[in-house]
């Protein structure tokens, strides 16, 4: 089971925030009494006796003040004893113990809390299996925007896990995640986009999500752009470029999208090495006018690196990517060479294809 990521963080930067209000009093405001019913006054106790506290010592007096503030219904407390629970930090590692914990805090609306909380139910961790309960509080997560959850709830949905099979609600979950930014979720919705798995197959939509993904990182989704690319049309192509731009959540550049993926495949970063996949990529990319995939495909002509060598094409890019800001040695130095190359009509040919791209280039720009 996939684990959330520890919920220190904002407890961390409260803890900054009373240490430096408490340093600004003085010493004796350390030693002031503590409202026994001020659970945020209890809490902010425990977080001056944990911050001092160094790794691996046991949590003592932290703990009973943040049981105190966890029973009085505060929320910080009642994560940080469900992580120490969780991880041994402080205490004796017990899932049932953090399994309370965490329930205190997802009854109290916490969506994280929630998604554990679910999770723990499906898999008996810490807790008798309760396949009722596990699809109640995941329902809640995905609902109250938990991208873990929403992608776990489509695919219980696609598979019918705790729950009746329904490919169109899993599809909708699967758009949910991808629309928070869950790098999985795009790679998956755009692969059901294609095949039309709960949905209308809709190439334009299905290249924009696998544009975001392949730039998330996820390697299978630049295969499924290439199985794309087969099939699609221009308009789509362009569509798909336009959404993966307009995104809702970790939107980038299709340019740098397509530049990343034509230098992976260059190097073999995580694929087999290909150089007619990459030139493929780099020339999507330095269409779009990305300075450096110009830079890269113009030393792909110049060397015949997945391409057959043209000294013509090698000089249109390159010229590009330096007159574009690409101004390190490297990038001269090659564009002098292939200039060498060329007689005078090759050269003015060469200046009219640069001219006739700037000009395409910016009746296309939004």
């Amino acid at each position: 089971m996939t684990r959330p990521g520890p919920a220190h963080a904002v407890i961390a930067l409260v803890a900054l925030a009373f240490v430096a209000a408490s340093a600004c009093k003085g010493p004796m405001a350390r030693r002031r009494p503590i409202p026994i019913n001020d659970p945020q006054a209890q809490f902010e106790r425990a977080l001056e006796i944990d911050v001092e506290r160094e790794p691996g010592e046991p949590l003592d007096d932290a703990q009973r003040w943040y049981r105190l503030a966890a029973r009085r219904g505060h929320l910080g407390a009642q994560l940080r004893l469900a992580e120490a629970y969780d991880q041994g930090d402080g205490v004796l590692k017990d899932r049932a113990e953090s399994f309370r914990f965490y329930r205190l805090a997802a009854e109290q609306g916490e969506p994280r809390s929630q998604y554990v909380v679910a999770m723990r139910l499906a898999e008996a961790e810490g807790t008798p299996r309760d396949p009722e309960q596990a699809l109640a509080w995941l329902q809640r997560a995905a609902e109250a925007g938990h991208p873990g959850a929403q992608f776990t709830l489509a695919i219980w949905l696609e598979r019918g896990r705790f729950v009746a099979r329904d490919q169109q609600a899993a599809t909708r979950w699967y758009r949910a995640a991808a629309e928070r930014g869950h790098p999985v979720a795009r790679f998956v919705l755009g692969v059901r986009l294609i095949e039309g798995d709960g949905t209308e197959s809709d190439f334009a939509e299905a290249y924009g999500w696998l544009l975001l993904a392949a730039g998330d990182g996820q390697y299978e989704a630049g295969f499924a752009l290439e199985i794309l690319e087969a099939r699609i049309l221009d308009a789509e192509r362009e569509r798909g470029r336009r959404l993966a731009w307009d995104a809702p959540v970790g939107s980038s550049d299709p340019a740098e999208i397509e530049l990343r993926l034509g230098l992976r495949y260059s190097r073999g970063d995580g694929v087999a090495r290909d150089p007619v996949r990459a030139a493929r990529w780099l020339r999507r990319a330095a269409e779009r006018g990305n300075p450096e995939a110009q830079y890269e495909l113009g030393r792909c002509y110049a060397e015949g690196r997945g391409v057959d060598p043209d000294p013509l094409e090698a000089h249109r890019w390159l010229s590009l990517a330096v007159a574009a800001g690409v101004d390190h040695a490297r990038a001269r130095s090659v564009l002098a060479e292939t200039e060498a190359r060329l007689d005078a009509a090759q050269l003015a040919a060469s200046r009219e294809q640069q001219r006739a791209w700037r000009d395409n280039h910016a009746s296309q720009s939004p």
